[in-house]
């Protein structure tokens, strides 16, 4: 089933949410493209290899590029395997470049695809459920570096998203949780019913009840954030929550030692009780936040706090969200209603309480 057509800055992204081999095999049909070249998650390719090969039109393992599963392939060394495995292949600007796997593979997929000859097209066939309700929409592409995450990027839209559910049925509960916690992100800064909606859901029927509705709902409020703010320079930024404190977890702790979901799940959570005790934001949030979180399969002490120092000061300083001597902190004022908090730098160690008991 086809969810919708968004077109932003005169790119269009068509979404559909089905079979995504069939889906992807139509919208081939309609599509007048040279060769596809297939970029693909290593493990999505050891689960699901059998299926892609079979049912994608086009696919062939002459041009197949492989990546390494984790977030370390967000890095200049695969981005530049990938230009010379494009290069090999003789892949030209009329060819479209299939980005398979979780949301690693659609944000080098989508730079790759960005900056390779200035640009060819791309799609998505997102098999994480994080990717599916957030990262494979939206048009952000980026790689990594030392000092930070997403440091090096760009804004290049998919042609289109083919989200498919059966893919999720071979993830692991903590792949799955990653999604989860971007699924309560939308309903803590828009969507009070919908956050209502995730905290009675029952985990365990998930997959055979609610993934279709829950895919749908993320992907339509996060393309209305896009439309109206596609640069990342007002409203839509408010898609950050969570993400300030998540991205010096995942800094400090490792890419590779804490998911993604979890790091934002963790970052939601103290964002909000550090913003409650400043009063900007409704006393008890947090705790709700914690219930919902709970209720979807987080275990309490997985979201334990990150320690905030100088040296996660730093970090933070170089966010992308920090702009005209301000970081941007996403905060809620209640459940379903967010706002952006300008702190100035200046004030960093005041608003996370850094060195006072030094």
């Amino acid at each position: 089933m086809k969810i919708f057509d968004s077109e932003i800055n005169n790119s269009k992204t068509i979404i559909f949410e089905g079979n995504a081999s069939e889906d992807f095999n139509a919208f081939m049909k309609n599509h007048s493209y040279g060769k596809s070249v297939f970029l693909v998650d290593e493990n999505v390719m050891r689960f699901h290899g059998d299926r892609i090969k079979e049912e994608f039109e086009g696919f062939s393992s002459e041009r197949l590029v492989l990546i390494p599963s984790g977030e370390s392939s967000k890095s200049m060394k695969i981005l530049e395997h990938i230009y010379n495995r494009l290069s090999e292949m003789e892949t030209n600007r009329d060819d479209l470049l299939v980005g398979v796997g979780g949301g690693v593979v659609g944000d080098i997929a989508g730079f790759a695809a960005g900056t390779f000859k200035r640009g060819m097209d791309y799609v998505n066939v997102p098999t994480t459920l994080l990717a599916q309700v957030d990262s494979s929409v939206g048009g952000k592409t980026a790689v990594n570096l030392e000092s930070g995450k997403n440091l090096v990027g760009m804004f290049h839209h998919p042609r289109a998203v083919f989200a498919d559910r059966s893919f999720l049925k071979t993830l692991k509960k903590k792949v799955l949780l990653d999604g989860m916690a971007e699924l309560v992100k939308y309903g803590c800064i828009s969507d009070s019913g919908f956050f209502g909606y995730l905290k009675g859901m029952d985990e365990e029927d998930f997959l055979r009840k609610n993934a279709s509705y829950c895919v749908q709902k993320a992907l339509e409020t996060k393309m209305k954030y896009v439309a109206d703010d596609e640069r990342d320079r007002g409203r839509r930024m408010l898609l950050n929550f969570g993400h300030t404190i998540a991205h010096v977890s995942e800094r400090v702790e490792g890419y590779e030692a804490i998911s993604h979901g979890r790091a934002v799940a963790r970052g939601m959570l103290q964002i909000s009780r550090l913003s409650e005790n400043k009063g900007l934001t409704e006393p008890g949030t947090s705790k709700r936040i914690e219930e919902a979180l709970m209720a979807l399969g987080f275990e309490k002490r997985t979201l334990g706090e990150t320690i905030i120092d100088r040296a996660s000061l730093d970090i933070m300083r170089r966010d992308k969200k920090t702009m005209e001597g301000c970081l941007n902190l996403v905060l809620l004022k209640k459940i379903g209603e967010a706002f952006i908090y300008k702190l100035p730098l200046e004030e960093l160690e005041d608003f996370f309480a850094v060195g006072k008991e030094e």
